[in-house]
C-alpha cells in the first residue's frame, strides 16, 4: 500500500531543509495524483515546485521582485548592465540567390585578405539586423531585396564578432556600386571565388539548402 501523502510531503520538506534537493518519483507522483500539481516533475535529482515549498524557499525573490520595480533601482540596474555586460560587434550579410541557384557576391576594395564577400556590414546602434542588412545592400549596390529568414549565425571568439546572414532575392534595379565595392557578380554556389571566410561559406550553404527545399 502506498504511503500516506502527508508523510511523503513531510519527507520532501525534510530533504529540502537538509539541502539535498532530491524528491523521489513516488512523492512527485503522489502530488500529481492527489492534488493535480502540474509543476511537479519526476526526476531523481529534481525539485518538486509545489506552492507551499516555493513560498517557503523563495520568499526573498518576492521581495527582490518588488524592489526591482522601484524606479531608482530600475535605473541603477540599467546603468549597471551598460557598464558590466560585455559587448560584441555584430555584422549582417545577405545571401541573395537567383532561380539558377547562383549567389550574388561583391568584391570589396578595403578587404585585403578576403576580397569577395556578401553584401552587408556592421549594424548601427540599436539597429535591427533585418533593417541593417537591407541598408547595407542599398549603400553598397543601390539595390533592394525581398528578405527571407536568417539562415546562419556565426560567432568568432577571437575577434568578439557575431555574424548574422539572411537569405533573400534581389529586386530589379540599376546596379550602382559604392566606393567600397569594385565588382559585383553572380556565382554558382558550387564555384565560389576565393578565398572567402568560413562564415560566408557556411551562410551560402545554409541559404542554398533553404531555397532548394
Amino acid at each position: 500500500m502506498a504511503r500516506p501523502v502527508h508523510k511523503l510531503l513531510r519527507k520532501g520538506k525534510r530533504e529540502l531543509r537538509d539541502n539535498k534537493f532530491r524528491v523521489t518519483k513516488l512523492c512527485a507522483q503522489a502530488y500529481v495524483n492527489n492534488f493535480g500539481v502540474c509543476g511537479a516533475y519526476c526526476q531523481e535529482t529534481g525539485l518538486s515546485l509545489t506552492k507551499e515549498v516555493t513560498t517557503q524557499t523563495n520568499s526573498w525573490k518576492v521581495w527582490a521582485t518588488k524592489l526591482a520595480q522601484n524606479s531608482v533601482v530600475c535605473l541603477a540596474m540599467r546603468v549597471g548592465i551598460r557598464l558590466t555586460v560585455p559587448r560584441q560587434r555584430i555584422g549582417v550579410g545577405l545571401v541573395a540567390v537567383n532561380e539558377a541557384h547562383e549567389v550574388f557576391m561583391l568584391r570589396h576594395v578595403f578587404h585585403p585578405y578576403y576580397q569577395w564577400g556578401l553584401p552587408g556590414g556592421w549594424l548601427k546602434k540599436n539597429e535591427a539586423p533585418a533593417a541593417g542588412v537591407l541598408r547595407e545592400l542599398w549603400e553598397e549596390t543601390g539595390l533592394t531585396a525581398v528578405l527571407g529568414p536568417a539562415v546562419s549565425v556565426h560567432h568568432d571568439a577571437a575577434t568578439a564578432y557575431v555574424g548574422i546572414a539572411y537569405v533573400g532575392q534581389l529586386n530589379p534595379g540599376d546596379l550602382q556600386l559604392s566606393h567600397e565595392i569594385i565588382e559585383a557578380q553572380w556565382f554558382p554556389y558550387h564555384a565560389l571565388p576565393g578565398p572567402i571566410t568560413t562564415h560566408t561559406e557556411l551562410a551560402i550553404q545554409a541559404a542554398v539548402a533553404a531555397v532548394r527545399k
